[in-house]
């Protein structure tokens, strides 16, 4: 049975009313990670992902207060809330099972253990990129499962999304690259996102990440090689950038855990240092603000 729920909800800093939605067409987001060349980008997903149906205030309660939580609205219209703490950006499709959704994002709900105070939905899906209107549709289902109308927001910002063909249109007979170019970039992007970061401007951080992924995820493919070390040498730590080290990364930015965004910015900067030795330009040292200074890098830091 179809749930049924008119509610006039001013979604806050949305501005979007919703009505009955009982015979209001769907509108669907299609997962950006089914072909294998966004998955290959990506990252490998988890094998399984648990999620459940959202149908009272109980459930939320049982949360961790203040810690946000993925979650999608397939065709059926229910919410299916995931309650894994580290939720990785493929868990959207692993829980709609890469089928088109309604809206997908994240839910974040404060309580003090007996009663829900506030309930906080975005649209951050990175592999399904929703509209923040396409949220009445979890602020319906969150008002039907008990939070009072009152208590519920939306958060109203850009959110990036993952390309459905990454590094596909590349400059037919245009002229590559210098890879030591592209390196110096990604090093200047590396300290941009560092010092964001180091501020706590989530918003900043993000948008230096993504251009980080795609300078190594794109334009370092498209590059013309180094002299010293042939492109399949250096692959393989790009690809552990892009597949280890940038998904947490970005991850705890979005949530704005700042410790656990430290730790993953330095493993990555340690991944692009170790490909810099290979390549030999161990001159090029990308430095984390937040790793302990070591005898090393004092030494590379003169």
């Amino acid at each position: 049975m179809r749930l049924r729920v008119c509610a006039g909800l001013l979604i806050a800093s949305a501005g979007v009313t919703t009505g009955c939605r009982s015979h209001a067409p769907a509108v669907l987001f299609d997962c950006r990670v089914s072909s294998p060349s966004a998955q290959a980008s990506a990252g490998p997903p988890r094998a399984a992902v648990s999620a459940s149906r959202l149908t009272s205030t109980s459930q939320l309660l049982q949360l961790e207060s203040a810690r946000r939580y993925v979650f999608v609205v397939p065709r059926s219209r229910e919410l299916l809330l995931s309650p894994a703490k580290e939720a990785t950006w493929f868990d959207h499709a692993a829980i709609a099972r890469h089928e088109p959704v309604l809206t997908a994002g994240g839910l974040t709900a404060f309580h003090d253990g007996r009663s829900v105070n506030k309930v906080v939905l975005d649209a951050q899906s990175a592999v399904y990129c929703p509209t923040t209107e396409s949220l009445r549709e979890a602020v319906a289902l969150v008002a039907a499962a008990g939070v009072s109308e009152d208590r519920i927001r939306v958060e109203r910002r850009a959110f990036s999304c993952v390309e459905a063909a990454p590094g596909a249109a590349a400059a037919a007979g245009g002229s590559a690259r210098d890879y030591g170019d592209v390196m110096v970039e990604i090093d200047r992007r590396f300290t941009l996102a560092g010092a964001a970061i180091a501020r706590k401007d989530a918003d900043t951080a993000d948008y230096y990440l993504y251009a980080l992924l795609r300078s190594v995820r794109d334009d370092l493919q498209r590059a013309r090689p180094p002299e010293s070390r042939p492109n399949q040498a250096l692959e393989g730590f790009a690809q552990t950038f892009i597949k280890d080290d940038f998904p947490p990364l970005r991850q705890a930015v979005w949530d704005e855990d700042w410790p656990r965004a430290g730790a993953s910015f330095s493993k990555a900067a340690a991944t692009c240092n170790a490909c810099h030795e290979a390549a030999n330009v161990r001159f090029l040292v990308v430095r984390s603000p937040f790793a302990a200074r070591s005898p090393t890098n004092a030494g590379r830091a003169r």
